[in-house]
């Protein structure tokens, strides 16, 4: 796939000097493809950190219901592509459909046209559920989650032992 994003950056000089938080190389080099940006800082991943897990571990919730649902993630449509995104809603509703599986998305919270997505997922007439709740919380009790693009919410799940596909 190609990039189509551009310089966020570009017309805002205020910027100029700023330094981006990347956790890795590979985010490095995406964004210097992207931005006229010089300043990069390696900030790591912090989901990994013990004090994220134990910050995170007091929002256990009691699970009663079983791990039947999938999560899926929308990413925002400027990474991916909106058409992208259309043909993954498309392909997990089929799937619930011949499984009688439950579907929770989970919108990122940037995107600004989530209402193409719902109706274009109400035209497939399968039942789903829109979360306001975390990542971390919805991954409790979903037996996979489905991402549409990369994303450090991945991480919330894998450490409540809920498998992802990115």
């Amino acid at each position: 796939k190609t990039n189509n994003l551009e310089d966020p950056f570009k017309n805002m000089n205020v910027f100029k000097n700023s330094k981006i938080l990347v956790c890795n190389n590979d985010e490095k080099k995406y964004w210097k493809k992207i931005t006229k940006l010089k300043n990069y800082e390696i900030a790591g991943f912090p989901r990994l950190n013990d004090d994220w897990k134990k910050y995170r571990s007091r929002f256990d919730i009691d699970i009663k219901e079983k791990h039947d649902s999938i999560l899926l993630l929308l990413g925002k449509y400027n990474y991916v592509g909106l058409s992208e995104i259309m043909t993954i809603i498309e392909n997990v509703f089929a799937f619930t459909k011949n499984h009688f599986t439950n579907i929770i998305i989970k919108p990122h919270p940037r995107n600004i046209n989530n209402a193409r997505i719902f109706e274009f997922a109400d035209s497939l007439d399968i039942k789903y559920q829109i979360s306001k709740n975390s990542v971390f919380y919805e991954s409790q009790k979903s037996m996979v989650m489905i991402s549409t693009s990369k994303s450090g919410a991945c991480m919330d799940a894998v450490f409540n032992n809920c498998p992802v596909l990115e």
